[in-house]
């Protein structure tokens, strides 16, 4: 009786922190998502924006592509290219993590077309992360081309946490 008592009590606790973890997720997606919104300058929008990108980030794909999504319904009440390439990338990137590397593609090649319009080079790098999807895949001379071409880009950029985000 007491294990059971015990069990009871630690899945209900597990539950409890996984919710509040959720629901505080979300809060903080919405809030910066209005944030974003907010801003007028498209190099601090794309600081923001960059700000979702933490190690989290890979945990769980429903994330970015809720955030994907967030910022694709912000970016058409806009008409902002930095919220909609960002958009394109955030659901390339969860789509990449489900194992649906053609859609993921796609959205990836949306923001990279996107970004070259943009003449962000910060937002550019950002949108060619689909370098992940050719080595997931196998094809490591893409993704190496396509890897060295993003550092060279947010060499040119004017945001310094993408600059770091080079090798190890």
């Amino acid at each position: 009786m007491k294990k059971r008592v015990f069990l009871f009590c630690r899945v209900v606790s597990m539950l409890t922190i996984t919710t509040g973890n959720v629901f505080a997720q979300t809060l903080n997606t919405d809030s910066l998502i209005q944030k974003i919104a907010a801003e007028k300058d498209n190099d601090k929008k794309l600081d923001l924006t960059v700000a979702f990108y933490t190690p989290g980030i890979n945990n769980d794909p429903a994330y970015p592509i809720e955030i994907g999504l967030k910022l694709l319904r912000q970016s058409q009440a806009d008409r902002n290219i930095i919220e909609e390439t960002s958009a394109y990338s955030f659901l390339g990137h969860g789509y990449r993590l489900l194992g649906n590397n053609i859609k993921a593609l796609e959205y990836h090649h949306k923001a990279i077309t996107l970004a070259e319009g943009s003449g962000n080079f910060s937002l550019l790098s950002i949108a060619k992360l689909q370098m992940h999807i050719y080595k997931d895949r196998g094809e490591y001379d893409k993704a190496i081309q396509i890897y060295h071409s993003s550092l060279s880009d947010a060499e040119k950029g004017k945001n310094e946490l993408v600059k770091t985000w080079g090798p190890p």
